[in-house]
């Protein structure tokens, strides 16, 4: 049986439990001109297995990233002079071991991702967010555009997600290419390479995409199924619909 697993690599075990976290430092406004002071909350029972966690954070201001500064495991920035009403998000990426006497027997990571938002000032409120018309897709072999599309609207979060698609995208494409190339001729092969390179160009935003990607596996799945996809090269043409859906992002 065929394994389509398109971002993540290693197992999870069911036992590799995720402790509790949460943002702190903007459950109030934080007034004009101040800095913002932002970090997680401690592990207080650390779970089975666990070892240790990085964080890696981004705070958004509209579709901008903004610039901070870390410290440990927080951050901190300006808050400016103008009223506003930001994005924080932090991905936390917990290790685990799995350990027989002194021999470690497995070595997993799980990453999740946090956010919150800031207020600056007085709370002006959620910006609108107008929906903007939905692109119109040519014919294909096996209609994947807009399936991808709406899935990665309707499943990613907004914040970062534009970049992100365009990532994802890049990689598809590239893994297409390496069959067109003859670089890639076996499906396994193609599938493995295309879960490194989708890993690589999610990064940090893992988390936020597993839902997407998991809907996204079920669809190919039932494709190989129906012997629709059979060969490299079949599934390198669907690795291209899936990049110009993810291209249509905006």
């Amino acid at each position: 049986m065929l394994s389509f697993v398109l971002v993540c690599g290693a197992s999870l075990a069911a036992d590799f439990i995720v402790p509790s976290q949460k943002i702190l430092g903007a459950e109030t406004p934080v007034p004009l001109g101040e800095l913002v002071d932002l970090t997680i909350s401690p592990i207080k029972d650390p779970p089975k297995h666990f070892i240790s966690y990085s964080v890696a954070w981004k705070v958004f201001d509209g579709d901008r990233e903004k610039r901070v500064r870390e410290y440990q495991d927080g951050i901190f920035f300006g808050a400016g002079v103008v009223a506003k009403r930001m994005t924080a998000l932090v991905a936390i990426t917990y290790l685990y071991a799995v350990k027989e006497g002194d021999k470690t027997t497995e070595i997993t990571t799980k990453t999740v991702i946090i956010s919150t938002p800031v207020i600056i000032g007085e709370d002006p409120g959620p910006s609108p967010d107008p929906s903007a018309p939905e692109p119109s897709f040519p014919e294909a072999r096996y209609g994947l555009q807009k399936r991808i599309y709406t899935l990665a609207m309707s499943k990613v979060p907004v914040n970062g997600r534009k970049a992100a698609a365009i990532s994802v995208a890049k990689s598809f494409e590239s893994m297409a290419s390496a069959v067109a190339a003859g670089a890639v001729v076996e499906v396994d092969d193609l599938l493995r390479k295309t879960a490194e390179s989708n890993r690589t160009a999610v990064g940090v935003n893992k988390a936020a995409w597993e839902p997407f990607f998991k809907e996204v596996q079920d669809i190919l799945y039932a494709l190989y199924e129906n012997k629709q996809m059979v060969t490299a090269t079949d599934f390198a043409e669907a690795w291209r619909e899936v990049a110009a859906g993810l291209k249509s992002i905006k």
